[in-house]
């Protein structure tokens, strides 16, 4: 199944002109003093709250799509944050959200009728978001009701990675586009429809466990991916937030592995994993 490329271009040029234009709304709402908000965005590294002002940090952390300029792995930039609005900007947040479903509704459909992952890119390019991430302009906002909101605990989990379950065929034409013919040598014994582990690292990861305590003093916690800041629809007071700092226990893996985990050369602290 093939799909024009102009069409590709068109619908993702479209989402994309609906999710701008969304967002330009929602910035000026942000940044008008006479909408009510209150909170601040949170350094991921040290929990401490970002400097400048907050409505322009909530407003650039929104607004970030592109790859991390620095990233190897194709990371973005996480945004820890927690801000109380009025009634205006929540209504415009939902109009936000609806507008990234939207996006991802129709990258899907794109996708079913045969698009490809790099085609798709290339028309985010075409459409001037050349270092587009596409996922994280599709990445929710949170928004959490304030009733009985007691507190908001963030994590930070790093040294995480990623297991991609693929054949030993897709493997070795992964390898064999970066030189990687020893590391095929490895897996000679395998067949072309066996599954392998690919390993590499993800981005550092952060939670929020959002809890709500009623009158009764019943307790409610709920704990959300939290790249974006979240927002609290209600007014009063905010609630107690907490950074809890990631605790280093994990052991360091060697570079050198044997066996039937090998190390990828060309993705760092990545590896392969195979039953032999």
């Amino acid at each position: 199944m093939t799909i024009d490329k102009t069409e590709i271009i068109s619908t993702i040029n479209l989402a994309m002109d609906e999710l701008v234009s969304s967002y330009n709304t929602l910035k000026s709402l942000i940044l008008n003093p006479e909408n009510r908000i209150q909170g601040q965005t949170i350094c991921p590294e040290t929990g401490e709250e970002t400097q400048g002002n907050h409505r322009e940090n909530l407003v650039k952390a929104l607004g970030n799509w592109d790859i991390h300029p620095t990233s190897t792995t194709g990371e973005v930039m996480r945004y820890l944050g927690y801000y109380m609005a009025c009634k205006e900007i929540i209504s415009a947040t939902h109009n936000f959200n609806n507008a990234k479903e939207n996006l991802t509704k129709k990258t899907k459909i794109l996708t079913v009728s045969g698009a490809t992952e790099r085609e798709i890119r290339e028309a985010y390019k075409k459409i001037g978001f050349p270092k587009i991430h596409p996922l994280q302009a599709r990445r929710q906002i949170k928004i959490v009701s304030n009733e009985n909101l007691k507190r908001i605990s963030f994590s930070v989990a790093k040294r995480i990675e990623s297991i991609e379950k693929i054949s030993v065929e897709l493997a070795c034409k992964r390898l064999e586009k970066n030189d990687a013919h020893d590391i095929i040598a490895l897996m000679a014994n395998l067949n072309p429809t066996d599954i392998v582990r690919w390993h590499k690292p993800v981005g550092t990861h952060i939670r929020a466990n959002i809890v709500h305590v009623d009158e009764n003093k019943n307790r409610q916690a709920k704990m959300i991916h939290s790249s974006l800041p979240i927002i609290i629809d209600g007014n009063g007071d905010l609630p107690k937030v907490v950074f809890n700092h990631p605790k280093e226990h994990r052991k360091k893996r060697s570079d050198t592995l044997s066996g039937n985990r090998v190390k990828i050369p060309f993705i760092k602290d990545g590896y392969l994993s195979f039953d032999c």
